[in-house]
């Protein structure tokens, strides 16, 4: 339970960062490369799955 708390919490500390990633570039007039917003996705994707794992696996 607390490995997926701390998944959870991870992937909402990721959710933040990038959140102000993407406001700095707006406010700056710059662009956020596709890299790293990929990049960004991508390790959200494997932590929010990770977490699912594991809450289905306690579910079972």
């Amino acid at each position: 339970m607390l490995t997926a708390i701390a998944t959870d919490d991870r992937a909402l500390a990721l959710r933040r960062v990038m959140a102000q990633q993407a406001r700095q570039a707006v406010d700056a007039h710059h662009e956020i490369s596709t890299h790293d917003l990929l990049d960004g996705l991508a390790e959200l994707t494997l932590a929010a799955q990770a977490a699912a794992g594991r809450r289905w696996g306690q579910a079972a």
